[in-house]
């Protein structure tokens, strides 16, 4: 027989999209939960970072450039005693579209569980974009 997978109840989880531009509508968007727990792990993230990619595109030459010897100071400074980064790791992080996520509501009982996180392009600042000033007042 073969192994059974982890499965979720059928539901969708909502979030609401505030782009950067002034003009353009902040809107509250669902998104279908897979039914594997695998799936369901990463596909918030997975649908923000291919929203981040269309919108904003890969980054420069110079920018990967900056972005490579920004971390390869960071952690030069952070691990003094050791040895220097992998070029290649470093290239593998440029190259990498991610999110960072910042916690704005913990889900508490308080809260009724209901939790509010915010995640945004964690290469926005390499790709010289302007901030989110919605997002962020």
């Amino acid at each position: 027989a073969a192994p059974s997978r982890s499965t979720v109840p059928s539901m969708s989880v909502k979030y609401v999209l505030i782009p950067a531009a002034d003009d353009s509508a902040i809107t509250e968007l669902e998104l279908a939960i897979p039914p594997t727990l695998e799936e369901n792990i990463g596909a918030l993230t997975k649908a923000l970072n291919d929203y981040y990619r269309r919108q904003t595109g890969e980054l420069s030459d110079a920018q990967r450039d900056a972005l490579v010897s920004s971390v390869r100071q960071q952690v030069a400074e952070k691990n003094k005693d050791s040895a220097p980064p992998d070029e290649r790791m470093l290239s593998q992080v440029a190259l990498s579209q991610t999110c960072d996520i910042l916690q704005l509501l913990p889900p508490t009982p308080k809260s009724s569980w209901v939790g509010v996180s915010m995640y945004v392009d964690d290469k926005g600042v390499a790709k010289q974009l302007p901030p989110n000033r919605r997002a962020s007042e």
